[in-house]
């Protein structure tokens, strides 16, 4: 595994950060970059990263870059609901739906640097109440362009 100290210069300073976050958290790490498929709505995708919080939660992280210099780090429209389809298809829907995984969206500035020179971090943590309702709102989205495609791939 490289270290850090290995990494470009120019590349560091975006990975600094969320890298010393990461482990400041103490996250047992379940899979990283991992596809996944449910099934029971038709859809797969690639889970950037699955976790377990030191006293065992199931948390699902996405790995973001974005511009924040002058505006405060908020979700675009469809991250929370991606973040909650993650979950419930690596840790299960019942999982979800039963309010018992959490989710983050972790934010690195491409263009807002500190004095010391790195780039801004910061998380968006979501709630397992949170996570559950933007589930619903996501099984509502695939209902709709299954609709609207006259396509169901289930």
């Amino acid at each position: 595994m490289k270290k850090l100290e290995d990494l470009d210069i120019d590349l560091r300073k975006f990975v600094a950060p969320p890298l010393r976050w990461f482990r400041e958290q103490n996250f047992k790490i379940l899979d990283l970059e991992k596809v996944v498929v449910c099934p029971e709505e038709g859809f797969a995708g690639t889970v950037d990263c699955a976790v377990l919080t030191p006293d065992g939660k199931q948390m699902v992280i996405d790995w973001k870059t974005t511009k924040t210099k002058g505006r405060k780090v908020q979700p675009y429209q469809g991250q929370p609901e991606q973040v909650s389809a993650y979950g419930a298809s690596y840790f299960g829907v019942n999982e979800v739906e039963n309010e018992k995984v959490w989710g983050i969206n972790a934010y690195i500035s491409t263009d807002e640097f500190l004095e010391n020179g790195e780039s801004r971090f910061e998380v968006v943590r979501y709630s397992p109440a949170e996570i559950k309702h933007h589930w619903e709102t996501f099984k509502h989205t695939c209902e709709l362009w299954r609709r609207i495609e006259k396509y169901d791939p289930r």
